[in-house]
């Protein structure tokens, strides 16, 4: 089996199709909740509270990927949910990394808690925003640490360089 890593560009081109797909369905998802759900996405939020203070990233991303989930198949829009599933699956590498300043986890937690309160309204417009906030927040943060580590290589080369000529 070869996997293989994911280029900046692939990520972008991922993250951008998941900003497309993710706020329609949740709007979706919004404008068709019932308690059920809410409760469901609620006691999911508190799990992950729980492994938050334990210091459990990993129980923590699949937290987040079953908010995600339930989302897209709370929305009625079955290709779409499929599709997204997908799109998740492949950004979950990205979990496996450390989080880069700004975006925490715990800010991810409270990008949900207010997602999940959107939701639970009925705020379909709202929850709608709040989900391309909280998916581009993540892609934000990975694309200004990509910046910074190119323009670290770029001085790192004009000091050997300028080392070089100076022999």
């Amino acid at each position: 089996i070869v996997v293989r890593g994911e280029t900046l560009d692939g990520f972008l081109e991922l993250w951008n199709a998941r900003l497309l797909i993710e706020p329609y369905l949740t709007e979706l998802a919004a404008a068709r909740a019932d308690p059920a759900l809410v409760d469901g996405l609620r006691s999911l939020l508190a799990e992950g509270r729980r492994h938050l203070r334990k210091g459990d990233r990993l129980a923590f991303m699949e937290i987040d990927r079953a908010v995600h989930r339930r989302l897209y198949e709370a929305s009625g829009n079955r290709l779409l949910s499929d599709f997204a599933n997908l799109l998740l699956d492949r950004s979950m590498r990205v979990w496996f990394e450390p989080a880069p300043a700004p975006h925490s986890d715990a800010d991810t937690l409270a990008e949900l808690d207010r997602l999940i309160d959107a939701v639970s309204r009925g705020e379909g417009a709202e929850a709608r925003e709040l989900m391309a906030e909280h998916v581009g927040a993540l892609r934000h943060s990975f694309t200004r640490l990509h910046d910074e580590i190119r323009a670290a290589e770029a001085a790192r080369q004009r000091i050997s360089s300028y080392t070089e000529a100076r022999g």
